[in-house]
């Protein structure tokens, strides 16, 4: 499925420095979309990796929220 957006709505997205939420004309969030990777993120994302400071794995992340959600 898709949605075709307007020129000015498409020219919003493409600007945004972040995704965009998508909402009715109620307010209710429907959705987001994201924007891709630039050379920006992956110079970002390198830095990060040559970093010695500790990093967790997405698994080790969600283990840690399960137990503060089950106290």
């Amino acid at each position: 499925m898709h949605i075709v957006v307007s020129d000015d709505q498409a020219r919003i997205i493409h600007g945004s420095e972040g995704g965009v939420e998508i909402r009715d004309a109620s307010g209710n969030c429907l959705g987001y979309v994201a924007r891709g990777f630039d050379d920006r993120d992956i110079a970002i994302a390198q830095e990060r990796l040559a970093s010695p400071q500790p990093r967790c794995t997405t698994g080790e992340v969600l283990e840690h929220i399960e137990t503060r959600e089950a106290k």
